[in-house]
């Protein structure tokens, strides 16, 4: 089954997660933020696997390595960890978005206690909306309805001139 990709995942946080031990094919759904936890401004990027979900935030460095030439990259990027949690499926439950006055966050009951799970702002809202949907979705039902969330994958969503997204999918 193809990962629904709410937003597009970098290659170095990719790498990352593959060296957590994580297949890229077992992923139903990724998502990102642009918020720790904390409340500061960094990347925060969200997995859904079928048993579980994986919070991973640090940042993102872009280095310069020289003049174009075609057919070669001109930066490297490197994903710098600052925390990396995982929730069990039986460990979590009601995820849900709270919009804050400039931001919002996913809070969940965890263990029997309300937990935040990641932050966002407001440009990220819609995802964290989908990521609640699709746990309480899995929750509900033990399995990941993907034609429900086709239609929420990145490459349905974005104009792919300018890679903004369609206000109103409708309207493409």
């Amino acid at each position: 089954m193809k990962t629904i990709t709410v937003d597009k995942i970098p290659e170095s946080v990719s790498l990352y997660f593959a060296h957590e031990g994580i297949k890229r094919e077992d992923v139903l759904l990724s998502l990102r933020s642009d918020m720790h936890s904390d409340g500061t401004l960094g990347d925060c990027f969200v997995l859904v696997l079928s048993d579980k979900v994986v919070i991973a935030e640090g940042l993102i460095s872009i280095t310069s390595v020289g003049k174009a030439v075609p057919g070669e990259k001109t930066r490297n990027e490197h994903f710098s960890v600052s925390s990396f949690v995982s929730y069990s499926f039986d460990d979590i439950s009601d995820p849900k978005p709270e919009q804050l006055i400039s931001t919002g966050r996913v809070v969940a009951t965890v263990c029997g206690e309300e937990k935040l799970l990641f932050n966002f702002s407001s440009t990220y809202k819609h995802s964290a909306s989908v990521f609640c949907r699709a746990v309480n979705d899995i929750k509900k039902n033990g399995r990941f309805d993907y034609d429900e969330f086709v239609k929420e994958d990145y490459e349905n969503t974005v104009c792919p001139k300018c890679h903004r997204r369609y206000p109103d999918n409708e309207l493409k």
